[in-house]
């Protein structure tokens, strides 16, 4: 919430765990601008590509698929390097096309997400469809050894039956019939 409390987006490129303080804070278009870990400053630079409208150019593209434009190199001699970025919660980026964004609902903080809700319930989270039209479709998974129920959009319910599974009890014959 700290980059959404200034206006702007917040990306996290490696959500792998592997690499921690890796986030930052992104302008929203029209603007640009990104910092790592902080607010960025937002300024109009590097938008020349953005903001010609014609059915070719970066911003009809852009717009047009509801995401965002960055010119990477805003000199007259640098055309043709703008990207497409998506809108937050979504992740995805693309030079000079409209970017496939992503939406892992397991990872991603928004209204339809999973959140916390799963890790919570000491659960895992699977998302059905991590396109970014895709939303709700997320499930909470039961962890092993717990029998693999799974429930969409809210905790599971686990069951553990210590006779189906090898257990210390279970081999000394205190589970089952005649025991």
């Amino acid at each position: 919430m700290f980059c959404e409390g200034a206006g702007q987006a917040c990306i996290d490129p490696d959500t792998s765990g592997a690499a921690l303080g890796d986030w930052g804070c992104h302008c929203q278009h029209p603007l640009h601008g990104f910092s790592v870990g902080a607010v960025a400053n937002c300024s109009a630079v590097g938008l020349v590509e953005c903001i010609e409208a014609c059915a070719t150019c970066a911003n009809d593209t852009c717009a047009g698929a509801g995401q965002g434009c960055e010119d990477v190199n805003d000199t007259a001699a640098a055309t043709g390097d703008w990207a497409c970025l998506c809108g937050a919660p979504a992740v995805g980026r693309a030079t000079g096309a409209a970017a496939a964004c992503v939406l892992d609902e397991c990872t991603a903080t928004c209204t339809s997400c999973a959140g916390r809700v799963c890790a919570d319930a000491g659960q895992g989270c699977a998302d059905a469809d991590a396109s970014e039209a895709s939303t709700g479709d997320w499930l909470c998974v039961c962890p092993p050894p717990m029998e693999a129920r799974t429930a969409a959009g809210k905790p599971a319910m686990c069951t553990w039956d210590e006779c189906e599974w090898r257990c210390p009890a279970c081999e000394n014959g205190a589970c089952g019939e005649g025991s």
